[in-house]
């Protein structure tokens, strides 16, 4: 059978309970047309008036009527009580406040003079608040508040208790009479104050249960409606939860008061005040005054909070710009947060026993972490789980199983990121801190499906020891990492900034060398080489015919090494210019069968002298296409002369032309060795020849057709299959 437990009350309509409590009776007006809509059972009996359909006036007399018109007119919440009469002349006490859709008329019995009450309990809160002022702390604050509280109250127990992260309670200060047991110290699960109650507590600062043991009064409506729907969260009347009221019932309480302790839209705590001897009304003047310490207490409690903030922002800040200095000053990020004087160790509280950075694709780190082979695991989960730049978990391995094996380094983990520059990770781990909590009973008693849903009826302290968990982390350590990544993010950028002025800059340094290289190249080498080659010639005719003889070998040797010098000239001049972006196309509709044929014609002597077939393959339509043809053939010739210098004999060489309906493909495909696949990123690297004994070349065909067809904007593509041959091939626009 499925089991519930008191999680379930998070589901009650504690805001609408329908009824209220029977220390007064309540009246509520429509705002949308000033007629009475719901009132409690026990109006008529309060005001010994009966309720006479929907006409409020008809209630009290015509004094009252312009005191009660002129409250609600005014809207918000009355500070103090009107003094009105019923119909009959009977004077009471009501206060008036607006809340939603209607107005909201608490009547009550006259009250002594409260003038003089409240005069005395104002003497006291003095005192009380001036006891905060030189208090060191948030828990000393809260030790120093609950004595003169319990004596202002006159409640037989005093506590503030004090809501943690996971919104389970603790009771961090205690003042109690003599023979109650003390409950300083315990922890309540969240349960005991579910989530609508808390949020009651932030919209109504007090809760007053004058007669725990108190009988219900229902609130009825006018037109018959659900009285569930009215809202009654703002009242003083409002009916408390039954589980509630049977929660203080097992805890042998008779009356209580409660206050809270806010922090702008965030509650705190609370000031729980318990009485066991019997019903204690709270008047009126009790209430503004247990009001004005709760503003006190909050005031000075947050006081505390923002100095201890202060004081700890100011130390991680001159952390943060040590480390945000080392960022900037060392080469790499890493060793310059985890190696340095100052580590990202130093910006978290002392539990923190490791921390890890991830930068320049490589671990750093700092303390006691996790392996790096475990830590990748961990960033990968931690992507998958926590898209932002923030996760934070003190019980890593609940959600994380592989993590149990290194709990006792890292419970704890809070982690940022930093995408942005180039995929930072910075993670900072707390060991699993066995932790013992004393809770006010046993918070786990379920109770079967179906049945009605009862308190704990134990409340004798009951230990538990919790494991796999770390110490929790504090929400300045949240704040610090926030803060920390949003420096670390600025200092990266400004990295980046730098490393790219000084790469641009070093841009421009390479290409006033290739300009240069080019002129060296253009007038000071390539002219003397051809001024020689011409001598060459000239040498070869005046010479008679035994010089000649005598001279034939040895001028041909000098004539291979001059045409083989222009060669390389004109192809180193060739990949400089184009990588200046100098080289000029003459684009023009061109037969891209012609270009095929022209080298078959050219370079077919050379295959077959190799024993090489060199074969064309074309479709029988003539293909045009759009470029510079002098460049394309010179692309065309580097791949087939690769092609036959490669190629064994007996192989061939098939060149082929494809089309689509926007471009025409060019492929030159051999039967040679092929290309092993760890080879294929630097065949177009200049001067690169790979394992090619016996083959004469120095490695920049390749490259420069490469450079040619980039500037046609096409791309030089390569398959090989290693004792296969390989494939070249490119696609020029049809023209």
């Amino acid at each position: 059978m499925p089991m519930v437990d008191l999680s379930n009350c998070d589901k009650e309509p504690v805001a609408t309970p329908g009824a209220i409590q029977p220390f007064g009776a309540l009246a509520v007006i429509s705002q949308a047309d000033f007629k009475l809509s719901h009132w409690s059972t026990n109006l008529p009996e309060v005001l010994f008036s009966s309720v006479n359909g929907s006409d409020w006036r008809t209630l009290f007399d015509g004094a009252s009527h312009a005191l009660l018109e002129q409250a609600m007119a005014a809207g918000g919440s009355a500070a103090e009580p009107l003094t009105i009469r019923s119909a009959n002349g009977k004077p009471f006490q009501a206060y008036v406040q607006h809340h939603g859709e209607h107005i909201f008329v608490e009547i009550g019995e006259i009250e002594s003079d409260s003038t003089a009450e409240l005069a005395e309990y104002h003497k006291r809160i003095l005192s009380l608040a001036s006891r905060f002022e030189d208090a060191i702390s948030v828990q000393d604050v809260c030790a120093r508040a609950v004595a003169p509280m319990r004596e202002l109250t006159g409640y037989d127990r005093v506590m503030i208790y004090c809501f943690h992260p996971d919104m389970h309670g603790e009771v961090v200060a205690e003042d109690a009479a003599e023979g109650l047991e003390s409950w300083l110290g315990l922890h309540y699960p969240a349960s005991d104050i579910p989530e609508p109650a808390r949020r009651i507590f932030l919209l109504n600062k007090l809760r007053v249960i004058p007669n725990v043991a108190y009988d219900a009064v229902p609130v009825v409506s006018a037109t018959g409606g659900d009285v569930h729907a009215l809202d009654l969260s703002r009242t003083l009347l409002r009916s408390v939860s039954p589980i509630h009221i049977e929660y203080l019932k097992n805890m042998q309480v008779k009356a209580s008061l409660t206050v809270s302790l806010r922090h702008r839209d965030r509650l705190w705590g609370l000031i729980a005040c318990h009485h066991y001897s019997g019903p204690k009304p709270a008047s009126h003047a009790l209430r503004e005054a247990c009001s004005i310490v709760g503003d006190y207490l909050a005031g000075a409690i947050r006081l505390q909070e923002e100095n201890e903030a202060i004081t700890r922002r100011l130390r991680w800040k001159a952390v943060e710009e040590k480390l945000v200095a080392q960022a900037g000053s060392g080469a790499q990020l890493g060793p310059a947060l985890g190696q340095s004087e100052t580590t990202v160790l130093e910006l978290m509280s002392s539990e923190t026993l490791g921390a890890a950075i991830f930068a320049d694709a490589r671990w750093t780190l700092v303390g006691r972490t996790p392996s790096p082979e475990a830590l990748d695991e961990l960033v990968s989960w931690i992507k998958s789980v926590e898209p932002g730049n923030l996760f934070v978990t003190d019980s890593l391995s609940l959600d994380y199983p592989p993590a149990s094996e290194y709990a006792g380094i890292a419970s704890g983990v809070m982690g940022i990121s930093i995408p942005e520059s180039g995929g930072i990770y910075i993670l900072w781990f707390k060991p699993e801190t066995v932790q013992t909590l004393t809770w006010g009973g046993n918070p786990e008693k379920p109770a079967a499906a179906g049945a009605t849903i009862h308190p704990r009826k134990s409340f004798k302290s009951w230990t538990q020891a919790v494991q796999m968990k770390s110490l929790p982390w504090a929400a300045w350590e949240r704040e610090s990492a926030q803060a920390f990544r949003a420096a670390v993010t600025a200092a990266e950028l400004r990295r980046q900034y730098l490393r790219e002025r000084e790469a641009r800059a070093e841009a421009e340094r390479s290409n006033r060398i290739k300009e240069d290289f080019v002129t060296v190249i253009s007038h000071d080498l390539r002219d003397p080489l051809s001024s020689l080659t011409m001598n060459l010639l000239v040498l070869k005719k005046i010479l008679t015919q035994p010089s000649q003889n005598v001279a034939q070998s040895v001028l041909r040797s000098m004539e291979r090494a001059s045409l083989q010098m222009q060669s390389l000239v004109t192809g180193l001049l060739d990949i400089a210019k184009a990588e200046l972006g100098e080289v000029d196309l003459e684009l023009s509709r061109t037969s891209a069968t012609e270009l095929v044929q022209e080298c078959l014609d050219i370079l077919g002597p050379l295959a077959s002298g190799k024993g090489v077939q060199l074969a064309g393959q074309m479709p029988q339509t003539e293909l045009f296409v759009q470029c510079d043809g002098k460049r394309v053939l010179q692309v065309l010739s580097n791949l087939i002369g690769n092609a036959v210098k490669f190629t064994p004999e007996g192989g061939s060489i098939t060149v082929s032309l494809s089309e689509t309906p926007e471009s025409v493909g060019f492929a030159v495909a051999d039967t040679g060795p092929g290309i092993e696949s760890h080879h294929l990123p630097h065949i177009f690297d200049r001067y690169w020849r790979g394992a090619t004994q016996g083959v004469r070349g120095v490695g920049l065909g390749l490259s420069i057709a490469k450079a040619v067809l980039d500037e046609h904007g096409s791309v030089l593509n390569v398959e090989s299959v290693p004792g296969q041959g390989a494939i070249f091939s490119f696609a020029l626009p049809r023209a």
